[in-house]
Order: structure tokens, then sequence, then C-alpha cells
């Protein structure tokens, strides 16, 4: 009886499992590095009360640890609260990443495929794609994900539902996740302002330079 209970425990938690609404905010820099806050909440008890491993949406601290545990990544903070006045339960992650497209190398970015990539010349291509039935649920409807994403140039495309300067925002809401989805960008990445000065100041000076070969040149001609 006492292992038929803990049996039907298990199956109501990872039935449950997906019953999470989440944000994630990404900064990226033009070498891939960046910063990334996670925000996933609940109001089932259930699911907060839940220890197991399996659980990428724990709200246990040394299970959440664990869920971003790799060598790109580094937890800059961590905190789980409950709200009263909504009965609802919080975790809150801000990681730094060497290495955008190494991310899913931990358990929490596992079923996420993120790149960011040069393509054509000054331009990073951006694709963020999230597997079908990863977050599915149904009646999803009532439960939302949304992506923000703060690229390091000018956006030349993207899919995105809303567009603020260089930042892009993707809303879902779990009923939506039956099958992939695929966030995409293009970006422009602005030239180093340095070299934008230096590389013609050298070309002038050049200039000059020559002017003056030719012109002693012309002088000696004429003296001779």
């Amino acid at each position: 009886m006492k292992k038929l209970k803990i049996a039907f425990i298990v199956i109501v938690i990872v039935a449950f499992q997906g019953c999470i609404n989440l944000e994630i905010e990404t900064f990226i820099g033009v070498d891939g590095s960046g910063s990334s806050i996670i925000h996933y909440w609940t109001n089932l008890d259930v699911l907060y009360q839940d220890t197991s491993y399996t659980n990428k949406y724990s709200f246990k601290e040394d299970i959440i640890r664990k869920n971003f545990e790799d060598e790109n990544i580094k937890i800059k903070s961590l905190k789980v609260w409950g709200k009263t006045s909504d009965t609802t339960y919080h975790a809150e992650i801000k990681i730094i990443f060497n290495d955008i497209n190494k991310l899913n190398n931990c358990i929490f970015f596992k079923d996420y495929e993120i790149s960011f990539k040069d393509g054509a010349t000054g331009q990073k291509i951006f694709i963020h794609k999230i597997k079908g039935g990863d977050l599915y649920l149904a009646e999803g409807e009532k439960y939302t994900i949304k992506f923000i994403y703060h690229f390091p140039g000018t956006i030349i495309t993207n899919n995105a539902n809303e567009q603020k300067n260089n930042s892009l925002i993707w809303n879902f809401t779990l009923d939506q996740f039956e099958s992939e989805k695929t966030l995409t960008a293009t970006i422009k990445i602005p030239v180093n302002l340095e070299l934008e000065f230096i590389i013609p100041a050298f070309i002038v000076i050049l200039l000059i330079l020559w002017i003056i070969i030719i012109f002693r040149k012309r002088q000696r001609q004429q003296e001779e």
C-alpha cells in the first residue's frame, strides 16, 4: 500500500511539472558571452514541495544549483519565495555565461538549442529552438512563457512578437508547445569605433606622405 501511495505521488508530480509560468531575460555580448535572469512560478503546492532531482523547475536550492551546474555558467544569485497575496511560489536565478552556444550543456537548458554565430559580413544569426512537448500541457493556455533577448547590435530581421530598440520579446502559452518552436533574429554588429576612425586617419596620413614625396621629387627635378 505504501509503495502504491509513493507511486501515485510521483505520477502526480510528473503530471504537474509542466504547470509553470516562465520568463527568461537574456543579455548577449558580441562574443556570445552574457547573462540571464530566469524566473518561474506556480500556484501548485505539490510542485513547490517536490524534491525530485528530475524536476528542472525545482524550488529547492540544491536542486536548482544542480540544474545550472556547468563550467560555462556561474550563478550570481538565487532566491525562492512565496507570495501570500496570490498564493504563488517563485524562483529567480541570475547567471552569467561565457558562451551562449554552450548553455544547453546544463540540465535546465538541455531541451533548448541556442546559437549566436557569424552570418554575412558584419552580422550575427541568432536561433533558439525549443523542443516540442517539453513544456506542452493540456489547459496550457493558463500558463505563460516569455523569452526576452537583448542584442549587441541593430536587429535586421526577426520573428518575435515585440521589438523595443535592440531587444526582442517572444510570448507563448504552454498549449502552443505541442510542436517545436524556433526563435530567430539577424543582428548587425556595430563596427569597432576605434577602427572606424583609425583606418580613415591612416589612409589620410598615407596620402599626405605620398603628396609630400611627389612634391619634393618635383622640386629636386626643377633644381637639377
